[in-house]
């Protein structure tokens, strides 16, 4: 299958997400890498509220 991101890249060289770590990707298609913050992992709520970001009920 044609996946969306053509890599990703957990925490540096980490084999596992940590919350609020790094995680690089790049888009099918791109030349840039996008690095975003994972905030939240499987198992957690997740809510956005007022412009803050709750995780498991805390902001």
């Amino acid at each position: 299958t044609d996946d969306y991101y053509t890599h990703v890249r957990l925490n540096g060289r980490k084999n596992t997400l940590e919350h609020y770590g790094p995680v690089i990707i790049r888009p099918a298609g791109k030349e840039d890498n996008y690095v975003k913050r994972c905030v939240a992992l499987a198992g957690d709520t997740l809510h956005l509220r007022d412009g803050k970001v709750y995780v498991n009920g805390q902001a």
